[in-house]
This record gives structure tokens, sequence and C-alpha cells, in this order.
């Protein structure tokens, strides 16, 4: 009964919000008569939303302490951490206060690759002395003084090892504040030149405020921040979210309040199916496209009835360039033809996910233009501060051109902004449509908008005091309710992004607009921190904001079954509907089959591995061409590169390796050696040359192979990879140490992970791996069942079957004599399913 008891009041507090909890206020005593009329109130999606945030922000609390208290060198080399000296301290006269450098690894030998930070990255710059050995932070008591180090932003990390780093806010005292939700104060930095030649690296002003100078050559360690600017960004946009539409539909569908989305968007017949169409007479003319949108592709390009419409595409099935690209261009054109001009917000997870569909948009209206089309679009690509090399100076630009790329936070990137919008949509006419397409991430869609809420708002109209006279910002304009700029709204990688992300570039939209997702649930997911399969608090069951936004449609409509600890019952708003009936669905899912990367077997594969579950049966290309064959004096390396086999496994004996592996890195090296390897963009089947790829789960071995490989073959962990494809791609799993494994299973065997590497290949895929990674079974049966795809693929090979030998076996020691003696190594290749 204590028990019992004791679990129940765990339950009610874990159901109190997270920002009403206050340990400073007293406890009431509540009468025992009363509690059979205890009620819950309602709970609102922007309030949970709000909570699930709070709740990884502690978990990532917890985690960064940890990384923290590792000593320097354990950090940078196991990739969490990047050192660099300073090459120049900051101009007086740089708006941005950036600060250059070059970046090192301690130790006698050691060399600079790559780490797993990379540009855009939100990082705590933590002063170093590199005159010890190991070096060590200056300034830092305990492992959370690292939190209150200098906030800057990567802004570029250049091949030949140079770094810049940037903090526009450095000389502000009201940001980033820890006042401010998931944010902290942090130390100012300033050049050596305006402080005395004796100061201390750090020392306390006046105000009795730490400063961190800057010296050239003065080494600093970059560490991931553990304030979180883009939770900032979505907690203060829920915070006003009054006309956040997007929010609003999602909410209304959850408790019940509305069973459609119904709406008129636009002319489905002027995008497709008349021979006047964009895709009849525009897009299959391109002189960029090869191939007509197939059937399924096109359900999705004309669904214009509804607001909400989402594409489920698996790998290669051509959801970027046939299917959200000319859906967004096709209602442009729909737009364009009935004389109204158009805008759009496209947005993605990453900067590398943007611009592969800001590309193949540019690409598509540029053909278009040239048949007279879209003569007054223009598509803009908005970053904070850096800008692409192919930009042209802002002083040469002109109005007409299709492309700009924008850094708003540069004067001159904010002016050119204003002057974009204020010409081709708040001077826009019904005698001169036109069509203004903002590309980014949704803190860059967020950046861009907050340069433009000026043109939106008069300072006379805002409830501000007297001495505030700055420029309206993005968070007045959403508390006006003056936020519906854009008609269309459309996110990629939809099973990547969480929630809060989709409310934050939602909250542009315009009440009668449509938002697109395009995405696939099997490949990967938000990288979340807390333990939510776990978690009790009855606000959080109730709303499940912690699903990646893909999901969340999926348990809208009712198809998650695979997801036990989801309590809540689903709305089942479309839980009667097959694939071929989404055209009457509330929220319709359509589908992509056909892949046009990967041969027929291997989508067969995959079909059974993944997709299956899903009614899915991945189609694939009949006529693929293999690779070349190799010519190796080894046997071993001769059979695994068999061109008649599109799948081959070697399994070696070793047990003793964790992120990195003499091994796998000696069969890797010696099976790229064996092929004249090229850039993708130069791949010539019938000359023998081939684009490759190597994936690989831990950035240790990464960086040790980069180094190594020529700069053509992209050696890179899934998340880099995701949206990528080569002709022959390894996947190198490097752990081989049992308990190491079993420890790490829910992030190395990750069915999400495992999808996207393998679907990356075009004509062979080569998995490397120890005995562990098949062979390991994780007693938790969640975690089992996590580990049943790579079970499965062992089966395939015909390694568990007694009657069936390797097709080639042999040592490690033959391919490198530096390897150990006595480790085994066997090749198999997998039996592929024949997809009846």
């Amino acid at each position: 009964m204590a028990e019992k008891m004791a679990e129940g009041v765990e339950h009610i507090e874990a159901s109190i919000s997270e920002w009403s909890k206050n340990s400073g206020t007293p406890k009431r005593p509540l009468p025992i008569n009363r509690l059979l009329d205890l009620e819950f109130t309602g709970v609102e999606l922007a309030l949970t939303a709000k909570e699930y945030m709070d709740l990884e922000f502690g978990a990532k609390d917890r985690q960064l302490r940890r990384s923290w208290r590792q000593s320097i060198p354990y950090r940078a080399h196991e990739g969490q951490s990047i050192l660099f000296r300073c090459t120049s301290e900051p101009d007086a006269d740089d708006e941005t206060n950036a600060i250059e450098g070059e970046l090192w690894m301690p130790g006698d030998d050691a060399e600079y690759t790559e780490s797993s930070v990379s540009e855009g990255d939100w990082v705590v710059m933590t002063p170093v002395d590199d005159d010890q050995d190991p070096p060590v932070e200056i300034g830092v008591d305990r492992a959370s003084d690292i939190k209150r180090m200098p906030l800057v932003h990567v802004t570029a990390i250049g091949d030949d090892g140079s770094i810049t780093v940037a903090a526009p806010w450095n000389d502000w005292d009201h940001w980033p504040n820890s006042r401010y939700d998931f944010l902290y104060s942090h130390h100012h930095y300033l050049p050596r030149s305006s402080v005395n030649p004796d100061t201390e690296r750090v020392f306390r002003n006046e105000e009795n405020q730490t400063q961190i100078v800057i010296d050239e050559d003065a080494s600093f360690i970059l560490d991931p921040a553990h304030d979180d600017i883009v939770s900032y960004h979505c907690g203060r946009a829920l915070q006003r979210s009054d006309s956040n539409h997007v929010l609003h539909w999602l909410n209304d569908l959850l408790l019940g309040e509305r069973t459609d989305l119904e709406t008129d968007f636009c002319d489905s017949d002027l995008i497709e199916g008349e021979p006047e169409s964009f895709i009849e007479s525009k897009f299959v003319e391109a002189d960029s496209i090869d191939e007509e949108p197939n059937e399924p592709q096109l359900r999705f390009i004309r669904e214009t009835r509804r607001q909400l419409v989402i594409v489920q595409g698996p790998p290669g099935t051509g959801k970027t360039s046939y299917t959200t690209s000319p859906a967004v261009l096709g209602r442009a054109y729909a737009f364009e033809q009935s004389d109204e001009s158009f805008t759009a917000a496209v947005s993605a997870l990453s900067h590398d996910a943007v611009d592969e569909l800001f590309e193949n948009i540019r690409t598509v209206a540029a053909d278009c233009r040239d048949d007279e089309c879209f003569d007054r679009m223009k598509l803009v690509r908005v970053r904070p501060s850096s800008l692409p090399d192919q930009a042209d100076p802002y002083d040469e630009r002109d109005d007409d051109q299709l492309v700009e790329h924008i850094a708003y936070h540069h004067d001159e990137g904010e002016e050119r902004l204003r002057h974009l919008y204020k010409e081709f949509v708040l001077e826009a006419d019904d005698d001169d449509p036109m069509q203004f397409l903002l590309f980014g991430p949704p803190t860059s869609i967020r950046g861009a908008v907050d340069k433009i809420a000026p043109l939106l708002l008069d300072l006379e109209d805002l409830d501000r005091q007297e001495d505030q006279d700055h420029d309206p910002s993005v968070w007045e304009l959403l508390e006006e309710g003056d936020s519906d700029l854009f008609d269309l709204t459309v996110v990629d990688e939809a099973s990547m992004m969480d929630l809060p992300l989709v409310f934050l570039v939602g909250a542009f939209s315009r009440d009668d607009g449509q938002l697109m997702l395009a995405g696939d649930h099997r490949q990967m997911q938000p990288i979340r921190t807390h333990d939510w399969e776990s978690e009790t608090r009855e606000t959080i069951e109730d709303t499940v904001p912690f699903l990646s936004a893909l999901d969340f449609i999926r348990f809208l409509k009712g198809d998650i079954n695979d997801m036990e600890y989801i309590e809540r019952p689903s709305p089942e708003l479309d839980d009667d509907l097959g694939p071929d009936e989404q055209e009457e669905a509330a929220i319709p899912i359509y589908p992509l089959e056909e892949s046009f990367r990967l041969p027929q077997p291997v989508a067969n594969l995959l079909t059974e591995l993944f997709y299956e579950k899903d009614g899915i049966e991945l189609g694939g290309l009949e006529n693929r061409d293999p690779i070349p064959s190799a010519d190796s004096e080894n046997e071993l390396i001769q059979e695994l590169t068999n061109p008649d086999e599109w799948v081959s496994v070697v399994v070696h004996s070793g047990e003793r390796d964790e992120r990195s592996s003499d091994i796998e890195g000696a069969i890797t090296e010696t099976v790229l050696d064996e092929f004249d390897i090229i850039a993708p963009a130069d791949e010539d089947l019938s000359r023998g040359e081939i684009s490759a790829g190597v994936v690989i789960p831990f950035t240790t071995q990464r960086d040790k192979l980069q180094g190594r490989l020529d700069d053509v073959i992209q050696a890179q962990t899934v998340e880099k990879f995701q949206g990528g494809e080569r002709d022959l791609i390894l996947m190198s799993m490097v752990a081989s140490d049992p308990g190491y494994v079993n420890q790490l299973s829910e992030f190395l065997l990750s069915p999400y992970r495992f999808n996207v590497a393998a679907s990356r290949m075009k004509r062979k895929l080569i998995i490397v791996a120890s005995e562990s990674v098949f062979q390991t079974s994780h007693p938790n049966a969640d975690r089992y069942e996590d580990q049943l795809a790579w079970k499965r693929l062992y089966e395939f090979t015909g390694a568990l079957d007694d009657s069936v030998s390797p097709a080639a076996r042999g040592e490690a020691h033959d391919i490198d004599t530096e390897l150990e003696e006595n480790t085994t190594l066997e090749v198999y290749h997998v039996d592929l399913p024949d997809g009846s």
C-alpha cells in the first residue's frame, strides 16, 4: 500500500509542468475527502511542447556536465570538442566580433581532421593553457563554469584547418541572459589591444564582470553550448501562439475539436492534369528534368484540398527532385496564372537539407524562366552570418536575378532583405504577380522575419515603455497577430524535426495557407536525450509532444502501432483508409514506393527489414549496372568486392575495439584502393570511374580515415550522409567489444541508422562488422527489438546455417601485417529476398 501511494505521489508531481515548480513554495495540506473531487484541466499542445523542451534541456544539462568533467585531450579526440589557436583577434570595426583561428589537436603526432562541431553550431569558447601537458582550461574551477564562457557561433570551418567564430551579441548586456528560458548569461571577450599588455587572459573589470582576453596565438577549446538557442526561439514562439495556425490545427485535431483541414488552396488543374498545367507544360520540358513524375508523386503534387499534406518517401524515391520541388513550383505557377502573388517558407532541420531542396527548385525555376515563366520570382536563401562563395556582393545585385543569398546579421544583408520583401511582397499587385520564396532552417526563417518585422509594424502602435525605440521584432509581430506571411510552408526531413521546430516555422503560415511535410519515419529521428519511453507525466502522455513531426501526424491518423509506450489512444482520423484512399483522408499521407537509386534486389531487402510493416513494397531498378570488377591479389578482398553480389558482409573476430578499429580501417582502405574513385558529379561507369563513401558511427574512426583517404571519398557519420548517394558504400560498424556493443546498442544498432546508411548505395553495399554486432542480444525487450534488423540480415548471409560456408576466409594479418594475428575474416554474400 505504501509503495502504491509513493508511486501515486510521484506520478502527480511528475504531471506538474516543470516551469511551475518552486522548491521554496510551502506545500499546503489537502483534506483527504477532496481527493475524489480533483480533476485535471485540459492540456494544450503549446504547453506540453514547452514541457517537452524543458525535460530535454534538463537531460542535456546532465549529459554536458559529465562531458565537461573529462580532460581536454579526451574531449578533443572523441570529437566532442575542438581546439583552435587564434590567428587574428577581433577587429574593432567588425560588427560580428569575428575571431579567426587554426585548428589543432593535443599530442605530439596528433593531426586534426574533423570534429562533430560543424558550421552553424553554437559553442562556448574557453581559454586554454597549452603550455601545460595535458592542456587545461583557464578560469574554470568546476565543470559547470564552462557554461558561462563566451557564447559564439561557428561561421566557417575550412578544408585547410581554418575556423571562424563570431558573436554579434558580444557587446550586448541583454542577450543571451539567464532570465530567458534555455539561456545563460555569458562572459564577454575583447581583443588584447583594448586592455593592458599585462592583463590576465581571464579577469574581472570594474563592474565585477568576468572578461576573456583574445590574444593572437592564444588557444581556446570549443564545447557544445549548454544554451539551447533553438529551444529559446521555439519557446518564445510558443508563448505567443494565439495566432499560430499550424499549432492550432494540430491541437484541434488531437483534442477532437475538428476532424478535417479542408481548404481550396489553389486550382490543382493549373498544377497538373491539363495541357497547359505546370507539370505538363513546364516541369517535364525543363532541361534539368529527365523523367516525368510517376502517379504516386503526382497525387501529392496536385493535393490542394487539404491544409496539411504529407509525402512519405523511402530512400531514393525522388521525394525532393520529383515530388516536393514540383509541388512548390506548381503552386507558385498556379498563383501566377491566377494573377495572384505567392509567398512560401521552405525549411528543413539542417542547412545541407535546405541547400539540396533549394538547388532543386532553383534549377527548375531557372529552366522555367527560359520558357517565359517566373519572370518575377525571387528565391532567397537566408543564413545568420556567412555567405557562400557564389553569392554576389550586395551592391552588385539586380532585382531581376532569380537567386539571392542573404546573411541577415550583416547590416547590408538586413537592408537587402527588407528591400526584397518590400519589392516582391508588400508592393506586389494583381497586374504584376510575384513569387517570393524564403529558404532556411526554422531558426533562420525566424531570423529573417525578425528583420522584416519593421516593415509590418508601426512603433506607435506597440505597447512599449517610452525609452524603448528599437526596431519592432518578430516577437511583437506574433503578439500583435500580424504574422500571417506565407501562403505555403514546406518542411523537409520531417522525420528528423520535432514539433516545437515545426511550430516555429509554422508560426508565419497564413490561416488559409498550406503546410507540406516530406520525410520517412523509417529513417533518422530527432536527437533526444530524455528517456521518453519511461516518462509518466500525465501531460506528456496526453499529448505525446516527444514524437517527431511526421510520427505525430501518423499518430493522429491512427497509423502508429509499433510504439507500445504510447498510452493515449489515437484520434484515428484516417484509421480505416489505406494508401490508395488518401484523397479522402483528413490528413493525406501519400507513400512513394519506387526507388530510382536502389537495385531491385536491395529494394526487396529494405522492404523485408524495414517497410513491410507499413504495407510498402519498395520498387527498385531492374537494370542497374554493378560496380566494375576489382583485380585484387588478396582472395578475400576480391570476393568481398564481387560485382555479381549487391550486398556483401565481412565479419571479423576482433573483440576489443570501441570507438576506433585498426582492423576495419585496414579493410576499408584496401577495398577502396581497388577502384578508380572520383567525385559523384563525375561518375563514369564506362571508364570504371565510380563514387564511394564510408558510413561510420564514431567520429574517432572517421577522423582516422579522413586523414588517409582521398578527398573525393566521403567518410562521415550517418547524419551527414542522409540525402546523399554513392556507387559504392562501405558501412564500418567499428565497435567489437561485446559489452560496449550492448551498451550502445540503441545508437549503434538503431534500425533508423541502419536504413539510412544501407540505402545510400547505388551499385554495391559492403558491411564491415565484428561478430559482436550480429550476435550480441540486449536483455531489454525493446532494445532487442531494435536489433532485429541486424539479426535478420545475418540470417540472410547464411552465417547461422552450418551447411553454408563463407564465400571467402582469411586473416586480418593478410591485409595489413601490422594487425594482430589470429583475427579471422569471413566474407558472406546476402541472399537477397525475391520480393514475392
